[in-house]
């Protein structure tokens, strides 16, 4: 039953991973954590598209019970 209820949810992360990648891929991006150690952050890095074709920058903001409790 646990591999039931955490499929969903394994499955968005490997589909926000995806999405996020690519968007690296093709776009400038500026600022965003490490994706893996293989890929790093791909800040500055080259692509299949010359010149890039659009800027991106991510920021993931933390919302769990543990983050807001520090900022108290």
């Amino acid at each position: 039953m646990y591999n039931v209820s955490s499929i969903p949810g394994a499955l968005m992360f490997a589909a926000l991973n995806q999405q996020d990648f690519l968007r690296r891929i093709f776009g400038a991006c500026l600022a965003g954590p490490v994706l893996d150690m293989e890929v790093g952050d791909m800040c500055g890095k080259a692509g299949p598209a010359t010149p890039k074709l659009f800027t991106y920058m991510r920021y993931n903001a933390e919302l769990s019970g543990s983050a807001w409790r520090s900022w108290a």
